[in-house]
């Protein structure tokens, strides 16, 4: 097996900062498309045997996507209390 020198350790060292320093510098991509209104993708969530009603992570996460339903329809900021939409 062949041992690197201290030398071409820190050589390749100072390399490797080099290269991460420069790429720091480099200018932000700029934004060219502008953000969809309406994302094409549909939220779902999967129960396990307990059902939507075990008041656990089952029912938090189905009112959660419940609640997102009923803001993408009034377009309003998150509410201070629960929707009262209907489903």
């Amino acid at each position: 097996m062949r041992i690197v020198s201290r030398k071409t350790g820190m050589a390749a060292a100072m390399i490797g900062i080099s290269a991460l320093a420069l790429t720091a510098c480099g200018a932000a991509p700029e934004e060219t498309a502008p953000k969809a209104e309406n994302p094409d993708y549909t939220g779902c969530i999967v129960s396990d045997s307990g059902g939507f009603d075990d008041q656990s992570f089952n029912e938090s996460s189905y009112r959660g996507l419940k609640n997102a339903r009923c803001r993408k329809r009034s377009r309003s900021p998150m509410p201070t209390s629960p929707p009262t939409c209907r489903a």
